[in-house]
């Protein structure tokens, strides 16, 4: 009997002793996770105050920090040159309005609406693209609808009197949908109106 008291109390005190080592260990895993978000609190303010100093004093820089803020220079630099070649590689540019992107032979803006600017520079033409019949865009073989004016490829160009006669009568020259009074562009099939 004294064996299973002595086991008894040793399997207690190991229980005990295992509850202990679990708080202590959930005690310390939460302490090392302050002491995380502690420093992560302070990298923030060293980001900040150099933020900061770059802000206010970038024309006219200690001695000491001269080259740091030369190297971001550099790197804003990078930055926009490679943000220019995405677009180019793209084929887009921004609006003037919005700042969204629109492929260089769009003629409006697709998220504003605002009439783009034409580039000047030479566009090269996709393989196999397709001419629109409307206003002699060249298009990527599968597109549905011309970038530039919204005609239906491989649907005839729309005469300006079909244009004007669409707009009075309420309706689409190529679907035959309904449009509001306004509309540039029909909802149904993407005909410019």
């Amino acid at each position: 009997m004294a064996f299973f008291n002595d086991l008894s109390k040793k399997l207690s005190q190991a229980g005990q002793d295992v509850a202990q080592s679990t708080k202590n260990f959930a005690a310390v895993t939460k302490l090392n996770s302050l002491v995380s978000e502690e420093e992560k609190k302070i990298d923030n303010l060293y980001y900040q105050i150099g933020k900061t100093y770059f802000e206010t004093n970038r024309d006219y820089p200690e001695d000491n920090l001269a080259g740091y803020i030369s190297a971001i220079f550099e790197a804003m630099n990078n930055i926009e040159q490679y943000k220019e070649q995405i677009k180019e590689t793209k084929g887009v540019t921004n609006c003037p309005n919005c700042g969204a992107e629109a492929p260089y032979t769009s003629s409006f803006c697709n998220a504003c609406g605002t009439k783009m600017p034409q580039v000047q520079s030479f566009v090269q033409v996709p393989e196999n693209a397709i001419k629109c019949e409307n206003c002699g865009n060249f298009v990527p073989n599968g597109y549905k609808f011309c970038t530039s004016c919204g005609n239906v490829i491989g649907a005839p160009a729309v005469e300006e009197t079909e244009k004007t006669e669409a707009q009075s009568s309420g309706a689409c020259p190529n679907c035959g949908r309904e449009i509001n009074p306004g509309a540039m562009f029909c909802t149904g099939c993407g005909q410019q109106l």
